[in-house]
């Protein structure tokens, strides 16, 4: 019983000792105070996704830009991506958008962006770049690759199904 007690005064004082974690949280100077669905970072460079636009530092944070609206309607940017100076979006509705001025302008980057029932592959919920390629992961369309040099969106697979089909093909031709 007096272990017990005991061992209850050791746990209320350190509680009691311990700070809040919401001490160790602080906002963001320069970046709205506002719903942010995604953060990515690289070195130097962060991006946030809010509601229409990205917010992006290149020096770590002390400064901020923030981009112009993605697109009319759009209301959430759920992931972001910067890659040699261009900046991906990806929306939640209007799939995937591109700047070459780090959000001053913007282009839709959907060639090939087909396929999903009602629409869902323009529900974009990740981007993630891989060499040189850019996946996409949507909200009930499955993933989307492109290659970033140059070419359109393929549904994940397909454009590897594709090349083994024609590889087969010019096996099987007669000579």
């Amino acid at each position: 019983m007096i272990e017990t007690a005991r061992s209850f005064v050791i746990a209320l004082t350190l509680l009691v000792a311990a700070s809040p974690a919401a001490a160790q949280w602080t906002p963001v100077p320069g970046v709205p105070a506002t719903n942010i669905f995604s953060v990515w970072a690289n070195g130097d460079t962060i991006a946030a996704g809010a509601d229409s636009v990205v917010h992006v530092s290149t020096d770590a944070g002390v400064t901020w830009k923030h981009s112009v609206k993605v697109a009319a309607g759009v209301t959430s940017i759920q992931d972001e991506w910067v890659r040699n100076g261009r900046l991906y979006a990806g929306t939640f509705g209007q799939g995937v958008f591109v700047s070459d001025d780090l959000g001053d302008t913007w282009l839709a980057f959907n060639q090939g962006l087909v396929g999903g029932i009602a629409n869902s592959q323009l529900f974009i919920s990740d981007l993630l770049v891989r060499g040189d390629s850019l996946y996409a992961a949507t909200s009930g369309a499955g993933v989307y690759v492109r290659n970033l040099a140059a070419g359109t969106w393929q549904h994940f697979g397909e454009e590897r199904r594709h090349q083994h089909e024609s590889e087969r093909r010019r096996t099987t031709l007669p000579t």
